[in-house]
């Protein structure tokens, strides 16, 4: 059997740490599991808000949804406010947070309303919308820690020449500064090694988009999404959390063939057709580069 005394003493060693845990956050700070549960909640409703038809009214709509927020866990935007300043400067409990609220963010399956809402619009203009995004649904950048995120697709025989490829993702920033710099970049590489590539600012909260065609001069050989936190370091991180990814393949709808006729104006040459450069969402910009 153990000794009554030693097992005493593992206990009484054990309550120590904890108090001493416990004892380097103030007791006016929320837990660190309270905190992850507020978290989530304010950035559902960051998310909402944001995302809002109504322009007009919608920072009064996010401040509502915010108090709705405090009401439901009980605190005040003060006791929110004081206790994030206190985890952003603790880094290593604030990246810990944000780790656990990822695997939420995933295990929710927060990407299946904006794959339904995207591929709705889409198939106004295409009959052949495909999801082709399989990496990661949220990924969290931070100034003190990991700043990149990089995904790459091989090309295959699915993807067609003048196939549009629409990115989307959330964005969501935590950090003292209203600065916000971050980028991201849509690539398309060719077998012969010429390159397509739009690129994004990251500078809100919203959902980003970015669109590009596949052309035609040579085989696609891979598509690559990078993103880039470029945040100067500071005192107290920055952290920049994706989520809701999703990259649709939209092939654009075939027009008819015409019947025969002895009409001369029922006739249309293949050269008054041309091919439409490619395209992207607004505050994007296009740029080629032959191998």
């Amino acid at each position: 059997m153990t000794n009554p005394v030693l097992r005493i003493g593992w206990w009484l060693m054990l309550v120590c740490l904890l108090a001493a845990c416990r004892a380097d956050r103030p007791d006016d700070v929320l837990s660190p599991s309270d905190m992850e549960a507020i978290l989530y909640d304010y950035h559902v409703a960051e998310a909402l808000g944001e995302n809002s038809d109504d322009v007009q009214h919608r920072a009064e709509y996010v401040l509502s949804l915010r108090q709705s927020v405090y009401k439901k866990h009980d605190i005040t935007q003060e006791d929110f406010d004081h206790s994030l300043e206190y985890y952003m400067r603790h880094s290593k409990e604030f990246h810990a947070i944000y780790e656990r609220l990822l695997k939420r963010f995933e295990a929710d399956g927060i990407n299946a309303d904006v794959y339904g809402e995207l591929s709705g619009n889409a198939m106004m203009n295409s009959t052949d919308t495909v999801n082709v995004w399989h990496s990661r649904q949220a990924v969290l950048l931070s100034t003190h820690s990991q700043r990149t995120f990089s995904y790459e697709i091989k090309a295959d025989s699915a993807f067609h020449t003048g196939d549009e490829l629409l990115l989307s993702f959330y964005t969501l920033w935590v950090n003292e500064s209203n600065e916000h710099d971050a980028i991201c970049l849509l690539t398309l590489r060719y077998a012969n090694d010429s390159v397509s590539c739009v690129t994004r600012p990251l500078g809100m909260m919203m959902r980003q988009q970015m669109k590009i065609r596949i052309e035609g001069h040579a085989p696609l050989r891979s598509i690559q999404t990078q993103i880039l936190l470029n945040q100067k370091p500071a005192t107290s991180p920055t952290l920049l959390l994706l989520t809701r990814f999703a990259l649709l393949r939209q092939r654009p709808m075939l027009c008819p063939t015409p019947s025969p006729s002895n009409s001369t104006d029922s006739l249309v040459s293949s050269d008054s057709i041309s091919p439409m450069a490619p395209s992207s969402t607004a505050n994007a910009s296009v740029t080629h580069r032959a191998g």
